[in-house]
């Protein structure tokens, strides 16, 4: 059993599983890496999108593991991101770190988020306390969001920088944001579309008025790497999107 460790409390890990088969592996691997280099107990949940249960089931009896224990399996419907934010919330962790599965990062990952968290206790004491603590954001400028988004910064590791938006990918949060109702697949206004994680700092922000930051990380990039809602379908609709959003108080 875990010891209490008030700088490293307990986390929780959310994933989907999006039918990108050759990357299972490298990501279930990736997880019991920054699990054994964290510093207190962590859980993970994963859940196979669109999937049945015969086939989720072959997945993870493919599928080696040096800790199975770890691991926590689901399967359903496509619902997009809500998943990896919701079914975490089974376990009583206080933090979630939310992840997806084209893309593998360090094992000092968690390490390095929760780090970046308590800087920010100091740093920022009347907006930190909810802050997420991602890698990939950007600011607001006028009513749209700065890009390019992905490495905009070039931080280091513990470097950080106060944003508007933080991708969901390799991010922390505390476990009351991501318990909101709002984020409730069934919840999502209908204009939100594939763009979880803008709904999600735009509700950290206007809702929860909270701090966003992010951080360096190491990671590297998994086969099928380069779904993003910046050059996909949905590219057109976004800068409406943020601008409603933006009009509704996100950045204010």
């Amino acid at each position: 059993m875990a010891q209490p460790n008030s700088r490293y409390p307990p986390i929780a890990v959310g994933c989907c599983f999006y039918k990108r088969f050759p990357n299972y592996q490298a990501i279930i691997t990736s997880i019991e890496r920054m699990a054994l280099n964290y510093a207190n107990e962590v859980r993970a949940y994963i859940y196979f999108s669109g999937e049945t249960e015969d086939n989720a089931r072959k997945q993870v009896e493919a599928l080696r593991f040096e800790n199975r224990e770890l691991f926590t399996f689901r399967f359903g419907p496509n619902r997009i991101d809500e998943p990896k934010y919701r079914l975490p919330l089974a376990s009583k962790m206080p933090f979630i770190c939310t992840l997806d599965d084209d893309r593998i990062f360090g094992e000092d990952t968690l390490t390095i988020l929760m780090d970046a968290y308590n800087e920010i206790q100091a740093v920022d004491p009347q907006r930190g306390r909810l802050a997420p603590v991602g890698w990939s954001g950007t600011e607001i400028e006028g009513t749209q969001l700065l890009t390019p988004i992905e490495d905009r910064y070039n931080l280091s590791p513990g470097q950080l920088q106060k944003v508007d938006y933080v991708g969901s990918c390799g991010c922390l949060y505390r476990r009351e944001i991501l318990e909101d109702e709002r984020l409730r697949f069934e919840n999502w206004p209908d204009f939100i579309g594939y763009a979880s994680d803008v709904w999600l700092s735009y509700l950290v922000a206007r809702h929860h008025r909270s701090s966003i930051y992010i951080t360096g990380l190491n990671r590297v990039e998994l086969p099928e790497h380069g779904h993003s809602l910046w050059a996909d379908s949905m590219s057109d609709m976004l800068p409406g999107l943020v601008e409603r959003l933006v009009a509704d108080g996100w950045k204010g």
